[in-house]
């Protein structure tokens, strides 16, 4: 579902990935893991084609997602490490705004809010929701259209013990579903149990790839 061969990044002349090959299956859960700044979200932003490699080539779902594909985008998951969303809207208001946006159905949204935990919150505005809250309707978001693929970057941000175990359970099912799933964090031991492969990034370069 996702290719990365050669791929290499530079703003200026800051190198923020250098060379770097991977790809992940279907069905696979992968944690992309490194310190802040090893250019982990510059890999996120070029599976998600916001960006362009200065080198090397990008599939996404067999296409190359920088040229703005609807069938590729429409299949894809994100969900950033700050979420942000109109605070005058409900909770409702917020995910149907993106089915707009990602032309999926309406008939997921009470159903999505419930599996977060945000059923009880659903009609108050997001400037009322905690940053906890806040991230579980970016993950209600990224889970719009039941996505191929997931791109989820420190997703366990603002979530106590008992979310974060309910935040897995729902990647776990993702999984059986099919679904790839990429989570991006510097929390090495969190990922314990719960990923079935490490890419280990640092300073722009792979330095590893495989189980824990």
């Amino acid at each position: 579902t996702i290719e990365l061969s050669g791929v290499s990044k530079s703003f200026g002349q800051i190198e923020a990935v250098k060379d770097v090959s991977f790809s992940f299956g279907e069905g696979e859960i992968i944690a992309l893991v490194g310190h802040n700044g090893a250019g982990k979200t510059t890999l996120i932003k070029m599976m998600l084609g916001l960006i362009r490699p200065t080198a090397g080539t990008v599939r996404v779902l067999g296409e190359d997602p920088s040229t703005g594909s609807v069938e590729v985008r429409t299949r894809l998951g994100y969900l950033p490490e700050n979420v942000s969303f109109n605070p005058a809207l409900t909770g409702t208001e917020t995910l149907r705004f993106y089915t707009a946006l990602k032309r999926a159905g309406r008939g997921q949204i009470a159903g999505l809010l419930e599996r977060v935990g945000l059923a009880a919150a659903a009609n108050r505005r997001v400037r009322t929701y905690s940053k906890g809250m806040r991230q579980r309707l970016g993950l209600a978001q990224a889970l719009l259209g039941q996505p191929r693929v997931l791109l989820l970057d420190e997703p366990t941000t603002g979530l106590d013990p008992a979310l974060r175990r309910s935040f897995y359970e729902i990647v776990a099912d993702l999984r059986e579903g099919g679904a790839t799933v990429l989570l991006s964090s510097h929390a090495l031991t969190e990922l314990e149990g719960k990923a079935d492969r490490v890419v280990i990034v640092n300073r722009g370069v792979k330095i590893a790839d495989g189980t824990l």
